[in-house]
């Protein structure tokens, strides 16, 4: 019985180190990804609090290794003063420091497949997001000079209704100069140009038959394309082609 103590506690004590190894390990870890985390910021993930975590998980597996090791140095003094030194032991058995090495590497291995798995899904994320940045950045950029374009012509003075028809004219093209890039394009067409039934909306089609070549007396409202797809064909008025 006397013998079989010192044992139990020799476990307890390589198993107790094996955890703080462990907890060690996966709080090294932490601190790794969440100082990448720091330097390439991820939505929805705050690294400050896995930076605590991973410093107080560092203190704490150090601390506890500390004292496992004081525990296990006077276990083991108090074992060589109380019982003789036990038999060799048979070849091919493993010792309790091999298997905590073991199991340590199986705890790393995780740890690192697990860490692999979140840069992969940072890099998936960085990569599906860039074209939406780029996009809203385009947006931005083109509604200030739209803003702009309105700012000019608030400020523009007209002696008659034919300058001021003109000059919101110039700003509508603007407009769809800058809405462009972004997919949006504008259909206003002007009066005398030839009725296209994909693009134009004829108000007082029924008038014609569908055989007849029909011109546009009127533009009464425009019409838009999203991506180079009618998505509201302009409303106009349309007369026979003489």
């Amino acid at each position: 019985m006397a013998s079989t103590e010192p044992t139990k506690q020799r476990q307890s004590s390589g198993e107790a180190l094996l955890i703080f190894l462990a907890i060690f390990a996966l709080a090294a870890t932490l601190l790794i990804v969440s100082v990448r985390l720091l330097q390439q910021p991820i939505s929805g993930v705050h690294p400050a609090v896995l930076l605590v975590l991973a410093t107080v998980g560092l203190v704490g597996s150090i601390l506890g290794l500390l004292a496992s090791a004081r525990s296990s140095s006077s276990q083991q003094s108090a074992a060589q003063e109380t019982s003789p030194a036990p038999p060799p032991a048979p070849e091919g058995s493993e010792q309790p420091e091999n298997v905590a090495r073991v199991r340590l590497g199986k705890y790393v291995q995780v740890l690192e497949e697990q860490v692999q798995s979140l840069r992969q899904e940072r890099d998936k994320l960085t990569e599906e997001t860039g074209p939406l940045r780029s996009a809203v950045a385009a947006w931005q950029q083109n509604g200030v000079e739209m803003l702009r374009e309105l700012e000019r012509l608030r400020a523009s003075t007209f002696s008659t209704v034919e300058d001021y028809a003109q000059a919101l004219s110039d700003t509508t093209k603007h407009f769809a100069q800058l809405m462009a890039p972004l997919g949006i394009g504008l259909i206003a067409p002007a009066p005398g140009d030839q009725f296209h039934g994909q693009l134009h909306q004829a108000e007082n089609g029924e008038q014609f038959s569908s055989g007849e070549k029909l011109i546009i007396t009127e533009c009464l409202q425009w019409g838009y394309t999203i991506n180079g797809q009618v998505a509201i064909p302009a409303k106009v008025l349309v007369a026979e082609e003489q």
